[in-house]
């Protein structure tokens, strides 16, 4: 018989984003607007997410991060895993990881007739 036993170990990245300016990249701890008023996650303007009077209209939603970058797509809320500016920081992040273990082993036994 013969076989092939693999192990993966997986990695995760976690891309920081502030609850209070939605900067990617740090917590409120350490915001470099934190004098400043709060930025909403689903307009992009300067009120608390919890009051954003367009938070359940996705077609009104804007993200401040896209904006900042002026990227062309800037109609998702700025905590979205489909906003190019996540994207690019998971993606930076993901390249200055270390990678994951990754254990091969193979064992193949065989047995002849004789």
């Amino acid at each position: 018989s013969s076989g092939i036993n693999a192990e993966y170990g997986y990695h995760r990245v976690h891309v920081k984003r502030c609850p209070h300016c939605q900067g990617l990249g740090h917590y409120p701890d350490n915001c470099p607007n934190r004098g400043q008023p709060a930025t909403c996650m689903f307009c992009a303007e300067h009120h608390e997410t919890d009051d954003c009077p367009v938070k359940t209209d996705t077609s009104r939603h804007t993200c401040s991060n896209c904006v900042k970058s002026n990227r062309p797509d800037t109609t998702h809320h700025a905590g979205s895993v489909k906003c190019p500016s996540y994207k690019h920081h998971y993606d930076r992040l993901s390249k200055n990881s270390p990678q994951p273990s990754t254990l091969l082993s193979r064992s193949e036994t065989s047995t002849a007739d004789q």
